[in-house]
């Protein structure tokens, strides 16, 4: 686990799901035979092998070869991996358990069983098979091609990607925030209703002037940044190791966008001088750019601040890595129906969840959590905002 700490700039999406339909599934499946009834676990892990073949990448790893260079292994097949509690209690790990299931896949019922057998008095004939543990990932892996068997997984090694170009510097960038910013989180629901009621006015006046919900959203986040300029701020190490707080004059705020080249941040430079319809010009081109292959390095690394709206893949929210070296990142979530109360009473209303993450050394959590505060106010109540701002 340290070791994963240390070396994988991880992120984290979350959504909430209706399972309504699976659990209803099972219990049908149970009243004809209780005894073949898959386990709720089963089915998830059939769905999760089934979103790893439509998204191979999450079934990679990075090898790190010798001369210091890395690879993506892509392998044949998923070994999927179930924690459970009782392997744990029973001093076992994966590597003493056979698995019963298909391609050798553990179930629950093969970590209870191995859990017996552990709690049995020792036998004096010999075990009838041994199960090695996992090799643990090296350098020396890359000798395995010639085999075509990676040892870790013993799949078959479909193949090795370098890491370089766009990937290789959206890793160090990433590795290098998870390894030298303090990061926290906070996040906190927003009632957007007013919001998306403003914009569908707009566009009833003239749809192609219509700014998007992520100007508007940009906008507010321009105006909270005056308000907590900590947040603008990036911390730099001289020459003699010390460091400093560096605080400029404007914001250029980037937006995270995803392309077939990868994760990119363009920045709209100088978004505190702009209104919402100039942003949302300003997005829009930005956003060409970074898929059709043609922003420059300059558009790519200038950004003080990182806006996020990864609610365009339908996820509810995320605690995402910050744009090194900038001090924090806002995400937006996929805005759905919910309940919620207004004025004492129960409606359904347009909801979505804002997550910060932001840089410890630069501002405490009331400085963040203020200024989150404030963004989830302007998209509860955007037409008093506009009219200040």
């Amino acid at each position: 686990m340290s070791r994963s700490r240390r070396e994988i700039p991880e992120a984290t999406v979350w959504v909430d799901a209706d399972v309504t339909a699976l659990v209803e599934l099972r219990a049908q499946l149970k009243l004809r035979g209780a005894d073949s009834a898959p386990g709720l676990l089963a089915f998830i892990a059939r769905f999760v092998v089934a979103g790893l073949a439509r998204y191979p990448e999450l079934n990679t790893r990075i090898n790190t070869l010798d001369d210091g260079s890395q690879e993506i292994l892509r392998v044949a097949g998923v070994n999927l991996g179930l924690a459970a509690q009782t392997d744990r209690e029973a001093g076992l790990t994966l590597g003493d358990i056979p698995g019963s299931g298909p391609d050798g896949l553990i179930l629950r019922r093969d970590v209870e069983t191995a859990s017996a057998a552990r709690a049995e008095p020792p036998s004096s004939s010999p075990p009838a098979a041994s199960f090695a543990a996992p090799v643990a990932t090296s350098s020396s892996e890359a000798g395995a091609a010639g085999s075509g068997t990676d040892p870790r997984s013993g799949l078959p090694v479909l193949d090795r990607a370098p890491l370089r170009g766009v990937r290789k510097t959206v890793a160090d960038t990433m590795s290098r925030s998870r390894r030298e910013i303090p990061e926290a989180t906070v996040w906190v629901d927003a009632d957007v209703t007013a919001l998306v009621e403003l914009r569908a006015q707009l566009k009833l006046r003239g749809a192609d002037s219509a700014p998007g919900l992520l100007a508007f959203i940009a906008r507010f986040v321009v105006a909270g940044l005056a308000r907590y300029p900590e947040l603008n701020t990036r911390i730099n190490t001289l020459d003699d190791g010390s460091q400093e707080i560096l605080r400029v004059a404007g914001v250029n705020l980037g937006l995270a966008a995803q392309t077939d080249r990868g994760l990119l941040v363009p920045s709209v430079r100088n978004a505190d001088r702009m209104n919402t319809r100039e942003l949302d010009v300003e997005i829009r081109r930005l956003a060409a750019l970074a898929r059709e292959g043609r922003a420059t390095p300059a558009d790519l690394t200038s950004g003080t601040f990182t806006l996020n709206n990864y609610g365009v893949f339908g996820v509810d929210g995320s605690a995402a890595i910050i744009n090194f070296p900038e001090s924090a990142i806002l995400g937006v979530g996929r805005i759905l129906d919910r309940p919620w109360v207004v004025n004492g009473a129960l409606a359904v209303r347009k909801v979505t969840e804002l997550t910060l993450s932001f840089d410890h050394r630069v501002c405490d959590g009331g400085t963040a959590g203020g200024f989150l505060r404030y963004v989830a106010d302007a998209m509860e109540n955007p037409g008093s905002v506009l009219a200040d701002l």
